[in-house]
């Protein structure tokens, strides 16, 4: 249904005539308010047929001239058009007043106060330009265990339009109050029950009440691609926090806001959007202080420096974990930097099994962590993701080990590439004595990320996930020494079959990390362990042992034949793992009776093909 004002006419130096235009019948409201959008009258039991409504409103002359505004709006029109009015003159002495028509819907305005001082009749006035709109007076709860110094002030019932929000501003104080501890710690901007908002400036009152900043920090977001969390917020608890309102300040820097599942929760800043601003789907429109998230700069931006507010998580504050693989992107809360398997001491040699950070990873093989070099650190604010086996569980960061000085990776000076926001840990062992200064990890002469190489491995952050099965090579940088040389062949660890394999990594596939091995000296050590089958003895008297060997896990079945081309008796039906096994038969067949002497076949028959071999039995 579609409202639109057509026009505000004045036939006297006193009366307003407001007309409506809607294509179909509905109930609603018209408004008549000052330059200030103070409402001068109105009529909340508006009928509006299909066709023009007229509307009468008697205006003291005490308010001409003025820029008056009018505003309609009806209860089943969301997300309906409108057209701004047009000046009309009045029919007397009075000049001429600019007349503008706004449609919208009555909305709630939420300010949040914060302070660490009970206040009895703690006051919020809602302004526009120099005029007090509205006041509220209430109470205002002292920062303790129940209330954590949080007070929602409402105003209820207004009618703006996105011009109007630039000019409104919050100013709040306390009466009666001359504490020298007491102080108002913050407020927030406003939030808007439309899914609308916006961030205003804040003003504060002294009036016998000491009003300070809240407590803060400054963070720095870099270029590209930032593993970030929020350990302080206004909030009480863990509770969340309108996502919108945390990154206010951002909003010109920011393009993309990713949460916990990837590419489904996400914050996309759209400019060209109706309207522009911070779009997100799903349930993410909070940020919470336990969850960790990825934030996107423009390409136009280096860094930007950002001021935060509000309290920190105390230590020891409890975080969800999810087993099962699932991916936790969590936050380190703690203000100092410790190792992770510090950080992570309460998992790190049971449940967990991989973590990994913005520019570093770590993973358990068999028990034992490799990856990164465990001398970097978890630092305050940052996000890292775990995985652990198990069931669910709740964890906290160890606040016991002693702090660790930050250490900073030295990123690669001699290859160019763009972070996305995952990437694939490559760990490379290199050949010893012939270890370059750099190595970048290369699809199709595009280098997907590098690093500098500390010893005799290397790990690189290799943003692959994205491909149609391009291969992977590797450069290697050597300064002045020698020249570059690209590594096309290389061996690749399957933990699968706990192996390494001569094969290529190709863009697009998935692994949790992979291990790399360009030592020459070292064997595709799957050869060894081609599908393979034998018997001894032969000729046999009462019976013989066939062995097999399986290159991977698989459905097998081992079966005896005789000359005529009878299965005699199945010797093994079903899964088995990699490597050599062994079955005895004795000579029976399935009712376990003894057979004659004579040719028998054996066959290993697996879903890719069949080996037989032929022995003798003699009784």
């Amino acid at each position: 249904m579609i409202f639109v004002l057509t026009s505000i006419m004045l036939f006297s130096d006193q009366l307003v005539r407001v007309r409506v235009y809607s294509n179909a019948a509905a109930d609603g409201g018209v408004i008549v308010a000052d330059e200030f959008l103070n409402p001068i009258d109105q009529d909340t039991d508006a009928h509006f047929i299909n066709g023009y409504t007229n509307f009468d409103f008697w205006i003291a002359d005490s308010y001409f001239p003025s820029d008056l505004h009018a505003d309609a709006y009806g209860g089943t029109s969301w997300g309906a058009w409108f057209e701004t009015g047009y000046e009309q003159g009045f029919y007397g002495n009075p000049p001429t007043c600019a007349l503008t028509m706004n449609f919208g819907y009555p909305q709630d305005l939420s300010v949040f106060i914060y302070t660490n001082s009970d206040v009895e009749a703690g006051s919020v006035d809602l302004k526009y330009g120099p005029n007090v709109l509205e006041t509220v007076v209430t109470k205002w709860d002292n920062e303790d265990n129940d209330s954590d110094g949080v007070t929602e002030v409402r105003f209820e019932d207004f009618y703006f339009d996105a011009e109007d929000y630039a000019n409104l501003t919050i100013q709040a104080y306390g009466t009666n109050v001359y504490d020298d501890y007491s102080y108002l710690t913050g407020i927030s901007g406003f939030t808007w029950n439309s899914g609308q908002w916006e961030n205003h400036d804040l003003e504060s009152q002294a009036n016998g009440f000491n009003y300070d900043l809240p407590a803060g920090e400054n963070r720095t977001f870099h270029f590209g691609w930032n593993w970030a969390s929020c350990p302080r917020l206004f909030r009480t608890g863990n509770d969340g926090f309108d996502a919108e309102i945390v990154i206010d300040d951002l909003e010109p820097y920011a393009l993309i806001i990713e949460a916990e599942v990837p590419f489904e929760n996400y914050m996309n800043w759209m400019p060209g959007w109706n309207p522009p601003g911070w779009h997100h789907n799903n349930d993410f429109d909070e940020f919470v202080s336990t969850s960790g998230y990825k934030i996107k700069l423009k390409d136009d931006y280096v860094s930007y420096d950002l001021d935060v507010y509000g309290t920190i998580l105390p230590a020891g504050t409890e975080i969800y974990l999810q087993g099962n693989d699932h991916e936790n992107w969590i936050d380190y809360y703690l203000e100092y930097s410790l190792r992770p398997s510090e950080a992570f001491a309460q998992i790190w040699d049971n449940v967990l099994y991989s973590v990994k950070g913005e520019d570093w990873s770590m993973w358990k093989i068999d028990g034992k962590w490799h990856g990164s070099n465990e001398r970097y650190t978890i630092d305050y604010g940052e996000m890292v993701i775990a995985k652990c086996t198990g069931i669910d569980f709740m964890f906290e960061w160890d606040n016991e080990s002693p702090p660790r000085e930050k250490e900073d990776r030295d990123k690669a000076e001699n290859f160019s590439y763009e972070e996305e926001a995952d990437y694939i840990p490559i760990l490379v062992e290199l050949v010893p004595g012939d270890e370059p200064l750099e190595v970048g990890v290369m699809v199709e002469g595009e280098c997907k990320g590098s690093a500098k190489v500390e010893g005799e491995s290397v790990q690189i952050n290799a943003y692959i996930l994205e491909g149609e099965g391009e291969e992977v090579e590797f450069e290697m940088f050597y300064g002045r020494s020698k020249p570059e040389k690209t590594q096309k062949d290389y061996l690749v660890y399957n933990p699968n079959t706990n192996l390494k394999e001569k094969r290529v990594i190709r863009a697009g596939e998935y692994s949790d990390y992979y291990v790399v091995s360009f030592n020459e000296d070292e064997e595709d050590q799957t050869a060894n362990h081609k599908l393979q089958v034998r018997h001894s003895p032969n000729p046999f008297y009462a019976s013989t042992v066939i062995s097999y060997n399986l290159p991977e896990e698989k459905d097998i079945s081992l079966e005896v034949y005789n000359i005529k081309g009878q299965r005699i008796k199945t010797l093994y039906n079903g899964n088995a793992t990699i490597g050599e096994h062994q079955v005895t038969w004795n000579g029976t067949d399935e009712n376990n009776k003894k057979v004659s002497s004579g040719i028998y076949f054996y066959k290993l028959i697996t879903p890719e093909k069949t080996l037989s071999k032929k022995m003798l039995l003699m009784r």
